[in-house]
């Protein structure tokens, strides 16, 4: 993960043929904590301004932190997803995060990558619809179970 870290980073510092940024600082910033977050990387490993980031942005969703400490990873999770989707990251940005971590084996956790919309989908045939015939899982287990009792 650390040589797909570095390789973002030179992405999101990259300058274009005038040496401007290609990518506001300000919309770098706010994309810093989804990566670092989203990707459980370790907080402490990290650098006083990007631990800084981190804790704005957990303040900014609206976390207690005192509280966050022993709230569920989900519960933490949520609420950064909530905040992050009415404050979205900049799409430039998302699509060189994107491209950092394709191919990855071991590449965003399932998160991220809700966060970046490239989770895979859940449920029937992966999202898709349920064949004709069928029952959901559980309206089968009853029907067992009943059928087993009425003999």
């Amino acid at each position: 993960m650390p040589d797909r870290l570095d390789d973002l980073t030179s992405a999101l510092s990259r300058l274009d043929d005038d040496g401007n940024r290609v990518f506001p600082v300000d919309d770098v910033r706010h994309a810093i904590p989804l990566i670092v977050l989203m990707n459980g990387l370790d907080l402490a490993a990290q650098t006083e301004g990007v631990q800084q980031l981190v804790l704005e942005t957990l303040l900014a969703a609206g976390l207690d932190l005192e509280a966050a400490d022993g709230a569920e990873p989900d519960e933490v999770v949520e609420a950064l997803a909530t905040w992050y989707r009415a404050n979205p990251v900049s799409p430039a940005v998302l699509e060189e995060i994107r491209r950092a971590f394709e191919g990855s084996t071991d590449g965003p956790s399932k998160a991220a990558q809700a966060l970046l919309g490239t989770e895979q989908k859940a449920g029937v045939l992966g999202g898709g619809e349920r064949p004709a015939g069928t029952i959901p899982a559980a309206l089968g287990r009853i029907q067992t179970v009943t059928q087993r009792n009425k003999k």
